[in-house]
């Protein structure tokens, strides 16, 4: 019985020494694999707080960029509304407000009635510089549309 015992005795090693070998070999394996993969978290993580670096500084000059072009639209915005003023003064001193008005809201002036006016014409030809003479004929405002670069006066 003794040699029985002996054979399962070394039979037992035999398998502890293979299963240990391949122990081994697994560990082996696995530590190589982990490696592996804590190299590549490390370049992972390198590589993302680089990139977190420069999207900070790209974030920051566009916002940067933002802020100058905002204040450039400020300024702008400010010379636009003292030219419009402006403008505004000028077409006010051109003709009544209220034609300046219709004109800048509408694109057109609707004609008016006056019972009487006085009809201030000029002209550039030295030819008639002297003073005109002829009186015209009456019209409605709607047939004096046009006529000359007269201003009407009410």
């Amino acid at each position: 019985m003794t040699i029985y015992i002996n054979i399962i005795a070394d039979i037992r090693r035999q398998m502890v020494h293979k299963i240990q070998i391949q122990l081994s070999d697994i560990m082996a394996s696995e530590r190589d694999r982990l490696i592996g993969y804590s190299a590549a978290m490390c370049i992972v993580t390198i590589v993302c707080l680089a990139l977190t670096g420069w999207y900070a500084d790209r974030t920051h000059k566009m916002i940067r960029d933002m802020a100058q072009h905002t204040h450039s639209i400020r300024i702008k915005s400010h010379e636009l509304a003292l030219e419009k003023r402006r403008s505004d003064a000028l077409l006010y001193q051109m003709m009544p407000r209220s034609v300046a008005d219709q004109l800048k809201a509408f694109g057109e002036v609707k004609a008016e009635y006056y019972h009487s006016a006085t009809v201030y014409t000029s002209s550039r030809s030295r030819e008639r510089s002297r003073p005109s003479t002829t009186i015209a004929p009456p019209s409605t405002p709607a047939q004096g549309q046009g006529r000359g670069q007269g201003r009407v006066l009410p």
